[in-house]
């Protein structure tokens, strides 16, 4: 349009030429029970078991990549990921974000899949 009128483009030229048109978002929102799904699903864990207290080793991880989807992609508060995992304190879920967080820079399984996870994330 700008080109057409011979005009440099601004925001006030922009915001015109897209007046009446219904954009639609194809984000849809994400919620903590759509992490919970996407993290069951590629750890083949139920989302019973990641918000349980079992500790082994395949539920840590688990629970640890939930942890870190939860405050890096929704931008959850720390101490509302610890009542959405049962009741944890902010320490454990401090401790599970950075212990994914240093693990992805020497660990191409884990980064494997935490993009797994965010691609079930983004399926769903």
């Amino acid at each position: 349009m700008a080109q057409a009128e011979g005009r440099t483009p601004h925001l006030d030229l922009a915001r015109r030429a897209l007046q009446g048109l219904e954009i639609q978002s194809r984000v849809t929102p994400r919620t903590p029970e759509m992490v919970l799904r996407a993290v069951g699903e590629v750890f083949s864990v139920p989302k019973e078991d990641l918000l349980g207290k079992k500790r082994h080793k395949e539920l840590v991880l688990a629970r640890h990549v939930t942890m870190y989807l939860l405050r890096h992609e929704l931008d959850l508060e720390v101490a509302r990921i610890g009542r959405l995992l049962g009741g944890k304190n902010h320490a454990t879920i401090l401790h599970g974000i950075e212990r994914v967080t240093t693990e992805l820079a020497s660990n191409p399984p884990l980064r494997q899949t935490l993009e797994a996870a965010k691609e079930a994330l983004q399926r769903s």
